[in-house]
């Protein structure tokens, strides 16, 4: 299923609750997806905004990977076609003649978090953001590698916290299969493993969500 550019904002939003409703339960037990933020509990009068880490670029190409998946040369688009002459991204052709798209450059590191958490909290602060008792962000980090993941968590529990000024009281990273939580307040960080068999789940239950967006 080819996602839109509304599918794609849907699809993050849903999944992050999901993952928050499995692992914190009744604390989320009431929660919506909405805007600015993109999660809302009023009953545990928490809000939740959504986002990703991943940097400009390797978001393109992961895109442009996954709609090039299962075309032929003759139904590929020409913009992905742009992306794979310039090594962006590779495909191999399988025997039914579909393409088969990867990504090519994922040395180093793949966040541009500092970026994001700026952009968040300037959002936070906006006056068109509802605020809530706990202000949270969640950002999906995946392809990144524990190093980046651990060298993220230790930037976001040194942020220094404007005292004039909203902060977010917890960060939730998930990259991987697990959701860490980074609590500002009490200076913890916390793992939690979400189960294949939850991922899939959570996949599939989302997809069949959006589907009419």
């Amino acid at each position: 299923m080819k996602l839109n550019s509304k599918q794609k904002k849907a699809y993050n939003e849903i999944l992050a609750k999901l993952i928050l409703c499995s692992v914190y339960g009744n604390k989320f037990s009431s929660a919506i997806c909405s805007e600015s933020p993109d999660i809302q509990d009023f009953s545990s009068n928490v809000g939740v905004e959504v986002t990703t880490a991943l940097k400009q670029d390797i978001r393109e190409c992961l895109y442009h990977a996954i709609s090039a998946t299962g075309k032929t040369k003759e139904t590929l688009p020409s913009y992905d076609k742009k992306f794979i002459e310039s090594k962006k991204i590779g495909v191999f052709e399988t025997p039914q003649g579909c393409y088969q798209a990867f990504t090519t450059f994922f040395w180093g590191n793949v966040l541009s978090y500092q970026e994001i958490i700026s952009q968040k909290l300037n959002k936070l602060n906006g006056n068109h953001f509802r605020r809530f008792q706990s202000n949270e962000l969640f950002v999906f980090a995946n392809l990144a590698d524990q190093e980046d993941i651990q060298e993220f968590a230790n930037y976001l529990i040194e942020l220094p916290q404007n005292p004039t000024s909203y902060n977010f009281n917890i960060y939730y990273i998930y990259w991987n299969g697990i959701l860490k939580e980074i609590d500002i307040i009490n200076q913890t960080i916390r793992d939690y493993e979400i189960s294949y068999e939850n991922q899939t789940a959570f996949h599939n239950r989302v997809l069949t969500e959006i589907s009419a967006l």
